[in-house]
């Protein structure tokens, strides 16, 4: 035994045991002739993905197995020894192990599985039964609802028609919930609603703000696949190159972003759209760090509409960054003029006028901003790293004081502590820092475009 122990892996014992003992079926355990053992000492889980990617159906059989043994409550084991065991060709092994795994597992990802293996065996109308009872339990499982319309050609054709009602019905009804997310701005539940929608029979204004969606969640990845398409079957639709732009962008294309701009700009028949695309591609060019070329499209885009402060703030930043320290005060005196109680307006003028070396102005400006707004921790922050690089040590603990009790009394509300520890940040911290403010949101600096009002 000790010989055979030495030459043989420890799971293929333990799986040999257990098949002997009638506790596994009789699956195909062993490799080929001539073919070597998986390796050994490695996480199970990794090592049957791994074996799964190249198509090693057998070695993946073993580590599924082997990370069943030691938890046979995973349900990643569970799925993952089914999925090799259908693309070996050995369904009817898949359909019993599921059998057994669904007695004492109630998972939906154990349901879907089974339901892929019944269609696998050719028995459609089963598999029908499992999904619609996925979808009874989970009414946003886009996977089971992917399954039922994989079916509709192999059901027979009195069961092709009800089926057929259900998708209908159901596309519908997501659809009309995913644009109701939207005008909520519930972008989550808006991705669930259209990933169904989308689904059977798509239209263009659903796939479009499904898209919008995904891009307001981070997920470019999904975004971009989602415009790629959409640019194939709508070429000119300029809403649809104006948010692709902006998927570039979060995926660190902004060559690919101008051209995506510049062709909505092109296609953009609607004058009021018009200063939202410029305003757009004045973002492009801000994030690669093209000033010039910025300035001119957030110029053009106030130009166009006098009164639209989201290119006015961009303008005054990107004269900030080209160091054109009196355009940009003008800019910010201009829209504090008609809100004279913005504490962020006065921060960013204050801001401004330190870097253009006009200290008693920036104290000024960040004084206002407290006035205007009391419990503005930047406010204090910004004074007291002011007062300190003045010379102004007592003033400058003050302002530290005041930051701190509104710090504090953030923590007794039970809100999370956000920024820097401010004890440990001196005043030549503060730079012309290419970085936009942490508390804004993309939205504040641009438009996406829906196709449904949101």
């Amino acid at each position: 035994m000790k010989t055979i122990k030495n030459k043989v892996p420890n799971f293929v014992l333990n799986t040999l045991l257990l098949s002997a003992l009638g506790l596994l079926q009789p699956y195909t355990l062993l490799p080929a002739f001539g073919q070597s053992y998986p390796e050994q000492g490695i996480d199970h889980i990794d090592a049957a993905k791994s074996y799964m990617v190249t198509e090693q159906w057998n070695y993946a059989n073993y580590e599924w197995r082997a990370a069943l043994m030691e938890d046979p409550s995973n349900t990643e084991a569970h799925v993952g020894l089914v999925e090799a065991l259908l693309r070996s060709g050995n369904a009817k092994d898949a359909a019993y192990h599921l059998s057994e795994v669904r007695r004492t597992l109630d998972k939906l990802s154990i349901e879907l599985a089974y339901g892929k293996t019944l269609e696998t065996l050719g028995k459609p109308v089963e598999a029908e039964r499992i999904y619609l009872r996925i979808l009874e339990r989970v009414p946003l499982d886009s996977d089971a609802y992917g399954r039922l319309i994989s079916l509709m050609g192999y059901l027979p054709s009195s069961k092709q028609k009800s089926l057929k009602a259900f998708l209908e019905r159901k596309a519908e009804q997501t659809a009309t919930q995913g644009r109701l997310a939207l005008k909520h701005k519930q972008y989550t539940e808006a991705v669930e609603n259209f990933a169904i929608s989308t689904r059977y029979n798509p239209n263009i204004q659903d796939l479009n703000d499904y898209g919008v969606a995904l891009l307001l969640l981070g997920h470019y990845d999904e975004a971009h696949q989602q415009f790629s398409l959409l640019k194939q079957a709508e070429s000119q639709q300029w809403e649809i190159y104006a948010n692709a732009a902006l998927v570039a962008l979060g995926k660190g294309r902004s060559t690919e972003a101008t051209a995506q701009v510049e062709r909505a700009i092109t296609l953009c028949q609607d004058a009021s759209k018009k200063p939202l695309l410029y305003n757009l591609l004045g973002f492009v060019y801000e994030n690669q760090s093209r000033w010039p070329k910025a300035r001119n499209a957030y110029e053009r885009a106030i130009e166009l509409a006098p009164g639209f402060k989201k290119a006015k703030l961009n303008l005054a930043y990107v004269y900030q960054k080209d160091m054109a320290y009196a355009e940009a005060i003008a800019a910010y005196r201009d829209m504090l003029r008609t809100e004279p109680r913005n504490a962020i307006l006065w921060n960013r003028l204050g801001f401004v006028y330190e870097l253009a070396n006009k200290e008693r102005q920036a104290l000024d400006a960040y004084r206002k901003a407290t006035t205007a707004s009391p419990r503005d921790e930047e406010g204090y922050f910004n004074q007291a790293l002011l007062y300190r690089k003045m010379g102004k040590i007592k003033a400058a603990d003050l302002a530290y004081k005041k930051v701190m009790s509104l710090e504090f009394s953030v923590l007794e509300a039970g809100k999370a502590k956000q920024g820097a520890a401010l004890s440990n940040v001196s005043s030549s911290d503060k730079v012309n820092t290419p970085d936009r403010d942490p508390k804004m949101k993309l939205l504040d600096y641009v438009d996406v475009f829906f196709s449904h009002a949101s």
